[in-house]
């Protein structure tokens, strides 16, 4: 097996669209740097605003999930959740890397 990371894509086709509250909460955040103000609490409680956050970061570009050297051996398994998503990494017979979504 080579060494180095074990990327796994997962992809969704189109980006979900960003609840119409949290837009509206957020543009206070895109003023200058002078005006700008933290976000607002709701970003950290509603689960509107997270789902559409996870989709859009852990469901459009690539990520290492694990390194070789964890799978090291035959029959070697590792489990890694990103988002809602768990994958599953394993090591064959032939000492190749797999992933399982």
């Amino acid at each position: 097996m080579s060494r180095g990371a074990v990327r796994c894509i997962v992809s969704t086709l189109s980006l979900p669209a960003i609840p119409a509250k949290a837009q509206n909460l957020a543009l206070h955040t895109q003023a200058p740097i002078e005006q700008a103000k933290a976000l607002h609490p709701a970003f950290y409680i509603d689960e509107e605003y997270a789902t559409a956050e996870r989709e859009r970061i852990f469901g459009t570009q690539w990520f290492a999930v694990g390194h070789t050297a964890e799978l090291a051996n035959p029959g070697d398994v590792k489990v890694v959740d990103v988002g809602n998503q768990s994958i599953i990494l394993t090591c064959d017979k032939k000492n190749e890397a797999s992933c399982i979504l």
